[in-house]
């Protein structure tokens, strides 16, 4: 009688069921696959002021600071974000930013003629205005042919006596410690053109520019060797840490 009655039970069931009249069992959803883990994202390259990048700059380098110091006053600039820190700087790129750190300093380019007098550079070219300024106040001559040679690389020892004479023209020589040594402070310092003794000598005592360490201590100045960019950069922003302001308005 109970295998009867459990039959008839099971029947009835499957009469509901079929009918729709008795709700299935309700099957939990089944769990959520977890989200793919994705590697993060690498951080922005650092901006600079006026929204462009710093795409051949590192923090690691040893000329970073210089260029940010540069950058944040305007006096070093970049192409699109580019620096080109190992490239041999050219006498226009020199005197250009020679020329923008006195402006960031507060200086004026006084200037009294309209062109500068170097037959290879026109009125158009970017240098003119700061190559009469430079001209104004006889940091740069025309050499033998009239000429000035933009393109060209510039030199160390060039660099060292158009430094050292920017200074003594705007009485800011005095703000850098100086000594009584003669100028054989470096081992190659015989190498060094009359004209740029001075100043080699005066950048180094200031802290400004610095020589190559050789065999038994020796340091080579290297004078007629092209300078890079991110020297040049070093240490037109040394001289421009080294200055206050108010010192520059000439």
């Amino acid at each position: 009688m109970g295998d009867l009655g459990t039959r008839i039970s099971t029947l009835c069931l499957a009469a509901l069921l079929a009918l729709g009249q008795l709700p299935l069992p309700s099957v939990p959803p089944a769990p959520a696959e977890p989200p793919p883990v994705t590697a993060p994202e690498p951080p922005p390259p650092r901006p600079q002021p006026g929204g462009g990048i710093l795409q051949d700059v590192a923090p690691s380098d040893w000329f970073f600071p210089y260029v940010e110091l540069g950058v944040l006053h305007g006096f070093i600039r970049g192409n699109n974000g580019a620096f080109a820190p190992g490239r041999a700087t050219t006498r226009a790129e020199f005197i250009t930013l020679l020329a923008r750190m006195h402006e960031a300093l507060g200086g004026h380019l006084a200037i009294s003629v309209e062109h500068p007098p170097f037959a290879d550079v026109s009125t158009d070219h970017f240098v003119a205005p700061y190559l009469a300024w430079a001209f104004e106040i006889e940091a740069i001559h025309p050499d033998a042919e009239g000429q000035f040679r933009p393109g060209a690389s510039i030199s160390r020892e060039e660099v060292a006596a158009i430094v050292a004479h920017y200074l003594e023209f705007y009485e800011l020589d005095s703000l850098f410690p100086t000594t009584d040594e003669d100028f054989g402070l470096y081992a190659d310092w015989e190498e060094i053109a009359p004209w740029a003794l001075y100043g080699a000598h005066f950048l180094w005592n200031a802290g400004l520019m610095h020589g190559t360490q050789g065999e038994e201590d020796q340091v080579y100045f290297h004078p007629k060797a092209e300078i890079l960019r991110r020297e040049v950069f070093a240490i037109i922003s040394r001289v421009f840490r080294a200055i206050p302001v108010v010192e520059a308005e000439v």
